[in-house]
Order: structure tokens, then sequence, then C-alpha cells
């Protein structure tokens, strides 16, 4: 399932980058997010998750990685996700760039892939709730960017 979006910050574009690349910030807006573990300094984390669509839901434990980095451009990540039964598989990117009016331009990319028991239960469910935790982690983020601008 591919998704993407944009949206603008009023924000400088190093902020939003700094805001975007740090996993305990991101962790304060991604839905279910339970715990975050730094196993690797900015560029490696254990991320445990719980996702529900519909009745179905699964607790992931999700290994991501910063897998390439452009200071104040872009960022790419990818995830491993395991629950019993389920697995995912995300590749996500950010681009970053300075917005006409001020501020930052953002647009994003990502790649998800739901396998196993999560994905046969709730396909019908799927594309409708990644988009909508994915606006509810942007609008999060972007207000709390904005707020410390």
């Amino acid at each position: 399932m591919k998704l993407e979006g944009k949206t603008y910050i009023n924000a400088p574009r190093t902020r939003a980058y700094d805001y975007f690349t740090d996993a305990h910030f991101v962790s304060q807006c991604a839905p279910g997010v339970e715990k975050v573990e730094e196993l690797e300094a900015g560029k490696k984390f254990r991320v445990v998750v719980s996702v529900g669509f519909g009745m179905v839901k699964a607790t992931f434990n999700t290994d991501i990685e910063f897998v390439e980095k452009r200071l104040n451009e872009y960022a790419k990540i990818k995830a491993v996700g395991k629950a019993p039964g389920s697995g995912a598989n995300v590749t996500a990117e950010l681009y970053l760039t300075d917005a006409p009016q001020g501020g930052t331009d953002l647009k994003w990319v990502a790649d998800v892939v739901i396998t196993g028991t999560i994905a046969i239960v709730a396909n019908r469910l799927m594309g409708s709730v990644t988009q909508m935790m994915s606006k509810q982690f942007f609008d999060c983020a972007k207000g709390k960017i904005e707020a410390q601008a």
C-alpha cells in the first residue's frame, strides 16, 4: 500500500528536520507507540507499537533504521515489525524544502506491506485506517514543531 502527503510547517526547515529525525519526538505523535529503545544513536531503534484495524488488534515489535539522511533535506527509514502471525515492512521518505512564504514544505511517501493474519482479517479497513493514522501523526508533529517556533 502506497501512502503520500504534503503539509506546510510554519517553522524553519532545520527545526522540522531535527524533530522528524528524533525517534523520541516522533514517538510522541505516532499512534500506538508504547516503547522506544535506541539501539544505535540517531540511527537504529526498537519500537513496540499497537495498532488496530476495527476489531483486529496487534502489537508489533519493530526494528527501525534510518538508511539515508541528507541534513535538513531528506530522511529515509526502513521498518520491519513482527506480531504473532503477522508482519509489517515499511519504507518511508521525508522531503523538506523551504516554502515560498517562509517555513517548511514537507512531502512524504511511504510503502507499507502488512502480511499474515492481520492483513487477511482487516484487509478492507487497512487503507482508510492507515491514512487516518498518518494524518493524526503529521497533524500532531506539525503542531508540536510550530509550538516551539
